[in-house]
């Protein structure tokens, strides 16, 4: 029994201990609108296939001619491996072409890249979990 009381004990304790990171993870679709779909061309500043999302940081030049930098975000690192996203594939300096969701504040200049092509051609695609 004694051992029992320990193990509730313990259990009840991870519970609280993990509870901020249950809380935290968050629906795509509180960021994005995932039923709009935006492109964009731009010059790579940053690519990280990090968790729990990647990150692509692209300098685009809007319409006016200045230089944006967009901060895009796409799927977790297993699934980005497993469709062919790799460390590799993407550059510091290629010319890539992204599209997505775009970012619910337009003030953010993000997206959550759905498809990305680079300047070989390649076409890298990943779906939205929502």
């Amino acid at each position: 029994m004694r051992k029992f009381g320990l193990s509730l004990v313990f259990a009840a304790l991870a519970t609280l201990a993990l509870a901020p990171l249950v809380e935290a993870h968050h629906s795509v679709a509180t960021f994005f609108f995932l039923d709009k779909t935006v492109q964009l061309k731009g010059t790579v500043q940053e690519f990280r296939l990090v968790n729990p999302h990647m990150l692509l940081k692209l300098e685009v030049t809007a319409a006016d001619g200045t230089k944006e930098l967009w901060t895009l975000t796409g799927g977790v690192t297993g699934d980005l491996l497993a469709a062919g996203w790799t460390p590799q594939a993407i550059k510091f300096g290629d010319l890539v072409t992204v599209e997505g969701a775009p970012a619910r504040n337009p003030d953010a200049k993000g997206m959550y890249v759905r498809k990305l092509t680079t300047p070989e051609g390649k076409v890298l695609q990943q779906r939205i979990r929502d």
